[in-house]
Parts: C-alpha cells; sequence; structure tokens
C-alpha cells in the first residue's frame, strides 16, 4: 500500500503527526507501542495487520518481527516446518553401515539390526541383555557371526563399555538425535515391518524366513544380494533360477541414487520444506519435549545439537528445537 501525507524530518519525532489514519509514533514511544500490539501474544502477520489500522514508523514491520521471535512465551508454541530431505548414500559394499534399533512386543524386549547395503533384517529376543549388562561379546557373535568390514552402528548406544567395544572392533558409532526418529529411518521402518510380522503371524522367523526371498524394487532380494544367488524355499521354482548370478553393484547404486532423488522432491514438496537458520554456541532455546529453556553448547552433522538445560545435556535435531532472538528495536 502506497503511503501518503507528511513525513516528518529527524528532529520532528517528538511530535505525534497524523498522516491520514495513522500516527506516527516517536522514538520514546516506539517500544510501548510495540509491546501493546503484541500484548495477546498474536503471530507477526496479525501483529502488522494491527499496525496498519494505528500506528507507523520506518522499519516497524522488522520491529515486529524481531519482538515475536524473542517472544519466551510464543517461543514455547512455536511449530518448526520440515526441513529438506537428506538421503541417505548408498552404502559401496556389504556391512558398511549398520544400523539398530530397540523395540518391546508383548513385553518382550527386541534387537533388531539392518544392513543398508542389504535390506535385510536381524531380530533377537536377548535385546535386554545387551542393553542393561553390556554384553556385547555375546552381541557380536549372535547379531553379527561373520561380519567384519563394519564402519558405523546407529544407536544411542552411549555407554562406556559400548565405546570400549567400539574401539576394539574398530568400527565408528554414530547415534541419532533423540526423539527424531527420521534420523534412523532405515531400522524404523524395518521395525514396523516386524511388527506386521509378529502381529500377522505366530512364528515370526518363518515370516523372516518368507521375507529374504522376495523380490524388492530395485529387482534384487535380500537374500540374493549377499549371496549372489537366488534361495531355495517351499515354493517351486525353475533350476535355472538357482544358478549364482553376481548382482551389478554399480547399476544398483546408480539406480538407488535415482529413486533416492525422486523421493527427496516429494517430500521437499509435499511438505514444503525448507532449511531452518543454524544455531551458534550460546543461543538460548525452548526444548519442547522437555518443556524447558536451555542453550545450544555445539552442533555436528546432520542439524544435530548438544543443548544443556539447567540440569543436564541432549541430543536435539534443529526442528525439536525454538531458538529464542533478542529483539533491538
Amino acid at each position: 500500500m502506497r503511503r501518503t501525507g507528511i513525513y516528518a524530518t529527524s528532529y520532528m519525532w517528538n511530535v505525534l503527526l497524523l498522516r491520514w489514519s495513522e500516527f506516527a509514533s516517536p522514538l520514546s514511544m516506539r517500544q510501548e507501542v510495540i509491546f501493546t500490539l503484541h500484548s495477546s501474544h498474536q503471530r507477526v502477520t496479525k501483529c502488522r495487520d494491527r499496525a496498519r489500522q494505528a500506528v507507523w514508523w520506518p522499519g516497524i514491520g522488522q520491529n515486529i518481527k524481531q519482538l515475536v521471535s524473542s517472544c519466551p512465551t510464543c517461543c514455547k508454541d512455536r511449530k518448526n516446518p520440515m526441513e529438506p530431505l537428506l538421503p541417505t548414500p548408498f552404502p559401496t559394499y556389504r556391512c558398511h553401515k549398520v544400523a539398530t534399533d530397540l523395540f518391546e512386543w508383548k513385553g518382550n524386549d527386541y534387537l533388531l539390526v539392518i544392513d543398508y547395503f542389504i535390506p535385510d533384517m536381524y531380530q533377537d529376543s536377548a535385546a535386554h541383555e545387551y542393553d542393561t549388562s553390556c554384553n556385547y561379546q555375546s552381541f557380536e557373535i549372535n547379531v553379527f557371526p561373520a561380519r567384519t568390514a563394519r564402519r558405523i552402528l546407529l544407536r544411542q548406544w552411549s555407554s562406556e563399555a559400548f565405546a570400549s567395544f567400539a574401539s576394539a572392533y574398530k568400527f565408528r558409532h554414530t547415534s541419532s538425535s533423540t526423539r527424531f526418529p527420521q534420523a534412523n529411518v532405515e531400522a524404523e521402518r524395518a521395525v514396523a515391518t516386524v511388527k506386521a510380522f509378529l502381529r500377522k503371524c505366530q512364528d515370526s522367523y518363518m515370516a523372516l524366513l518368507s521375507y529374504r526371498p522376495s523380490p524388492l524394487s530395485n529387482g534384487y532380494s535380500p537374500a540374493e544380494l549377499p549371496m549372489a544367488s537366488k534361495i531355495r524355499t517351499n515354493v517351486p521354482m525353475v533350476e535355472k533360477e538357482l544358478i549364482p548370478k553376481q548382482p551389478n553393484v554399480i547399476s544398483l547404486a546408480d539406480w538407488e541414487r535415482k529413486r533416492k532423488e525422486k523421493m527427496k522432491q516429494w517430500f521437499d514438496r509435499h511438505h514444503k520444506a525448507r532449511e531452518l537458520p543454524q544455531l551458534s554456541p550460546g543461543t538460548g532455546v525452548w526444548i519442547p519435549d522437555q518443556k524447558q529453556f536451555g542453550s545450544v553448547i555445539s552442533s555436528s552433522s546432520n542439524r544435530s545439537y548438544l543443548v544443556k538445560n539447567a540440569y543436564t545435556y541432549h541430543t536435539r535435531n534443529r526442528r525439536s528445537l525454538n531458538p529464542i532472538l533478542f529483539a533491538r528495536l
């Protein structure tokens, strides 16, 4: 809207000037006026619409935005938008990246392990044993009987015993942000699949034996990728199909890359995703799941931040933190 009327010079700001139906406020009154506009804690758009009906000064829109961004009450109720999807690169070889997750079903604890190169799953009902007694030697023997090329293992295994276990077996351990399952989406999706097995089939191991020879969207089955051959099942199969045939890993990686690019485009468009501003150390934040204020200590890759409240430290994704900025009027 084009503004007309009398434009006051710098020495005239000490006097209220009537500009059609608006007042041009002097410097001494701006802070009081802008706090009055935001007294009901409405968002930026509503505060600006209300200001257009009453007052104006150069930069009032930016002042309103800064005030709303620094308001602790509004910070608690703020909902961050989805950020653009970060597809996981396809591994270069088997066991390059392995993810784990714990889940509970009918009072029993399960440990699920999935290889990013081979979307195969392994479940062990002794998950409670690994998570509490730190029996990681049994973990190595039972879960990875023949896997020696591991590089990354995801999940919040944060004890000193597990750190020593990772150092002894020469693999790099990374953990996903707490209360952000999207960071470990492969394992989370595998948990949903296994729970469907447990819900529909009494024998979960037989269900997994039926899952492994089933072709995936890339044309290979979970059993075919590591063995370079299809496996014999109780379903009749032509014998020539059982002849070993090495998968073309290069074309498979290219197919997976294109598939993930399409998934990213659909996700970003569907959720109207946009990048959130990065937080520097010392920035005040509101932690919604803890219902407490804190401050940023440091940041790491994949939009993960280490924050501290009055009691302890937490690892949270950027989308799970509401920053509190300082208003400058």
